[in-house]
């Protein structure tokens, strides 16, 4: 009964993507930069080595430390108090951008996203960052905004990742290229091989979600996930430890994403999530039944295998440190800077 729920919650179509691109005019947006001064776009190779000259390396940390290290992430970047925008003139174009990529991430009509500067970023002829997750770091923060300046350069593609599914976006020599994306998604800016790669980094902010509209469900598939809902709790189950067969009392859903306390919102949800647990909250207000979200915490026990050729002393590290930036809002799956992971094999045990 459980697969048949699932199975008919996979055919609800995801109202949008985990990432998605839109392209602005260079003119669009007038930018300062503090002992650089007012930047030409495209950028000259003269105004990104001034941009280098006000620029410091970029940290990331490491459960309690600070640290730098160019075998995870190597890239400068310019704090936002350093940078100043005709914010007006920018908006003129954005906010639109904004309902644009709002609609692209699958978001419910009603909710308003903002953008907030976090800082600009510099990568220069083999730079790069591993693959890491974006944390989630204020009330209403839901995504991640990268604007690339226009530049000449080769290399420094950035890829996203959700649930296997890759997408690559690359800069244009002319126009401002705007990606956005969820934050629990992974990504990372593939080596940079000649020229560089500036961009704007932003955090992606939600507001009016009290006016939020749930996504359309069709009927007939209302219909039948109701009755399965219905067979779910009404079809005993033989009992534990060769118990007495009894009806379940409840069902779990898990969502595709990820989502933090402050997050897990109806009219936050994302993507496909959006859309599969509006019909779940339908069809179980029909049957009179609670309903809710929680966070779940799934443990899974693996057995690993590493290549030989690769292998290192790890002395009671984990195969998967946890790291992050020096605001804490990464984590690469990379801690340690080397570059071989262990393969996961078999699956040994799990638990929710």
């Amino acid at each position: 009964m459980q697969l048949e729920i699932a199975e008919l919650l996979q055919t609800i179509a995801p109202p949008g993507s985990f990432a998605v691109q839109r392209s602005a005019p260079a003119e669009a947006l007038r930018i300062d930069v503090q002992g650089v001064g007012a930047l030409d776009l495209p950028l000259a190779p003269r105004t990104v080595s001034h941009l280098r000259d006000v620029a410091k390396p970029s940290r990331y940390g490491l459960r309690e430390q600070t640290v730098f290290d160019t075998k995870v992430r190597d890239s400068r970047e310019i704090a936002r108090s350093r940078i100043r925008i005709d914010q007006r003139r920018w908006n003129a174009t954005l906010i639109p951008l904004l309902d644009e990529i709002r609609a692209g991430l699958g978001l419910a009509e009603g909710v308003v996203l903002k953008a907030e500067l976090h800082n600009m970023l510099l990568y220069e002829r083999g730079q790069f960052f591993k693959s890491h997750q974006d944390s989630e770091k204020g009330d209403g923060m839901i995504g991640t905004l990268v604007v690339t300046l226009p530049s000449s350069f080769r290399g420094g593609e950035m890829t996203v990742e959700q649930h296997g599914e890759v997408m690559a976006f690359r800069g244009s020599r002319s126009d401002l290229q705007l990606v956005a994306f969820y934050a629990d998604c992974r990504h990372e800016v593939q080596r940079v091989t000649s020229g560089a790669r500036v961009v704007l980094t932003y955090n992606l902010l939600t507001e009016g979600v009290a006016a939020a509209m749930p996504p359309r469900v069709e009927p007939h598939t209302l219909d039948a996930l109701g009755d399965a809902l219905q067979r779910h709790f009404e079809t005993p189950l033989g009992g534990r430890f060769g118990g007495e067969a009894a009806a379940p009392d409840r069902l779990v859903y898990l969502l595709d994403h990820e989502y933090t306390a402050r997050g897990l919102q109806w009219d936050l949800l994302k993507g496909a999530d959006a859309a599969r647990a509006s019909a779940l909250r339908t069809a179980a207000e029909r049957l009179d039944c609670e309903v809710f979200l929680a966070q779940a915490d799934v443990h899974e026990t693996w057995q690993c295998e590493s290549d030989p050729d690769d292998w290192y002393p790890s002395r009671g590290r984990s195969w998967r440190d946890s790291w992050d930036d020096d605001d804490g809002d990464d984590d690469p799956a990379d801690g340690g800077g080397d570059d071989a992971e262990p393969i996961l094999s078999d699956l040994i045990d799990t638990d929710i």
